[in-house]
């Protein structure tokens, strides 16, 4: 989709979404803004309550992450939803959407926005956007082992090697480029022990504190790494 944030969006779950019959779709979104559920955070529970009204799993998952991909847009922009929706609308001739799903869109405008006012589908966004609201975002990291041979001052002789370790993190910044960066650190055995100790520590502080607040919270805690937002 055009725009920096409108790329949230995807132009085959927004024409398989248009693909229902109008009437059908008001009928089903309707009785899905009636029915009286309990607020969650988690993306399968909304998942899964949109797939108790629309009943095919693929429409019910299009729909489910377009609606959350808006709610975040607007979250991103500061912008009412209304705005946003329109502006979605607007864009879809721009991303080889045909007028018809345009005006599909634009007929279902009223519905669209009761659905994108739903608790559920605002606290999904909302936890989306949390837990990826930083500063830098590591994608990936690993370990380089290097061994540096001790020469004799003739070259011609090797009187040892120092063996070193490098831990490479690769990672997203939000300079505004979004380009992927690496930072290499030296580390020594005695600084791999203390980051693996580390480590375990704060897989043990995220269990413990998780399980605190799901007992709090009725299972509405979201440890990253442990849940997908994603949508295949």
């Amino acid at each position: 989709m055009a725009g920096s944030n409108l790329n949230l969006l995807n132009s085959e779950a927004l024409e398989l979404i248009a693909g229902m019959d109008g009437d059908k779709f008001d009928k089903l979104a309707r009785s899905l803004i009636k029915s009286n559920r309990v607020p969650t955070i988690r993306s399968n529970v909304l998942m899964e309550l949109i797939v108790s009204h629309f009943v095919e799993r693929e429409y019910a998952a299009a729909l489910c992450s377009q609606l959350i991909a808006i709610a975040t847009v607007r979250r991103i922009q500061a912008q009412e939803i209304e705005d946003v929706y329109d502006s979605v609308v607007k864009s879809m001739t721009v991303n080889d959407l045909s007028d018809e799903n345009e005006i599909w869109y634009r007929d279902r405008r009223p519905v669209f926005l009761d659905l994108l006012r739903l608790d559920s589908v605002r606290l999904v966004a909302k936890t989306l956007h949390l837990s990826t609201d930083y500063t830098d975002i590591l994608i990936r990291s690993n370990l380089v082992t290097d061994i540096r041979p001790v020469f004799s001052s003739t070259r011609d002789t090797i009187f040892g090697a120092v063996v070193t370790q490098s831990l490479r993190l690769h990672y997203l910044s939000s300079d505004g480029s979004r380009s992927e960066k690496e930072l290499s650190l030296a580390l020594d055995a005695d600084d791999i022990e203390k980051l693996i100790s580390e480590l375990e520590k704060a897989k043990l502080k995220s269990k413990t504190t998780a399980q605190f607040l799901d007992s709090k919270l009725n299972g509405n805690v979201l440890v990253l790494g442990d849940d997908k937002y994603g949508f295949s």
